[in-house]
């Protein structure tokens, strides 16, 4: 599974110049924790960058009218799940669940409906088809994860380094991994 699958004209870790070649200018964004955050509701995507580059592509439900990794916004998810296996996680939310792959070198998430409806402002849905495709780029180890975290979170602990966070952070993850196996 690769970018050929996708019909978008760029991929994950495309520069921003690349992005806007072809979509053109956000219409809103926002910056947090050093990524800053474009939404192209003219194409129905909402485009993630860190450092000028493309770390996570999103679709924004319907608007979006092209496929990412070979699925389509109102695809019955099970016509994907043979192709895809089991999804490496699942979280379930009040309309929708999320489910998660891990591919090649980056996440592929698949938000699929709970229900059959039609709602003002969304339209008609059918439950176990999708709503929003996600692809997130994803760290190489646990230990790159936790200093970008600690990075996130320093300013939560004035007067403490980012080695001094990314050890509680550490430690956090020990005593999880503990608890999990008792």
């Amino acid at each position: 599974m690769n970018s050929n699958e996708t019909t978008l004209p760029f991929f994950l870790r495309s520069h921003r110049i690349e992005v806007e070649k072809h979509l053109g200018a956000p219409k809103s964004g926002r910056s947090e924790f050093g990524e800053d955050i474009q939404h192209y509701t003219q194409h129905g995507l909402t485009i993630k960058y860190k450092d000028e580059l493309v770390i996570e592509i999103q679709s924004n439900g319907s608007d979006f009218q092209g496929k990412m990794c070979d699925i389509s916004i109102g695809d019955p998810i099970e016509m994907h799940w043979k192709r895809l296996g089991e999804p490496m996680s699942r979280k379930d939310l009040a309309s929708s669940t999320k489910l998660t792959w891990a591919v090649q070198d980056f996440f592929l998430v698949a938000e699929i409906w709970n229900e059959t409806g039609n709602e003002e402002g969304i339209g008609a849905f059918v439950k176990d088809h999708v709503r929003e495709v996600e692809l997130k780029s994803r760290l190489l180890t646990p230990k790159e994860e936790r200093a970008r975290c600690a990075e996130i979170f320093s300013p939560m602990f004035p007067g403490m380094s980012l080695e001094q966070v990314e050890a509680i952070l550490l430690e956090m993850e020990s005593k999880s991994s503990d608890d999990a196996t008792d």
